[in-house]
């Protein structure tokens, strides 16, 4: 074999190389992938932990804010939670679930 087709061989070694290692990046970034996407089906989109203001729970639920602060006194409501001595909040999870709810009875 002659001088010119050890330096052709050599190179497409190295392209095989990195090729190889190209497909391991790939690879793990295609792990990398599922592992997020499956966190955010375990976790949800992140809103479900995020607490609303009355005012965003109102307009979910397309009420006054009068109204909430009535049905906020029926049981199978989500309990609001003490932000401050003067704000009070919920939790988006439990408002998207009383909203499941209250779909289920209608």
């Amino acid at each position: 074999m002659g001088s010119e087709q050890k330096q052709i061989m050599n190179e497409l070694t190295k392209i095989r190389h990195l090729l190889e290692s190209l497909d391991e990046s790939l690879s793990d970034l295609n792990k990398i992938s599922r592992l997020k996407e499956a966190s955010q089906d375990i976790h949800g989109n992140g809103d479900e932990d995020r607490i609303l203001s009355v005012k965003e729970t109102s307009k979910i639920l397309g009420i006054s804010n009068s109204t909430l602060y009535i049905i906020n006194k029926k049981p199978d409501f989500p309990s609001a939670i003490n932000l401050t001595d003067r704000r009070t909040g919920y939790l988006h999870s439990e408002i998207m679930q009383y909203i499941s709810l209250i779909r289920g009875k209608g």
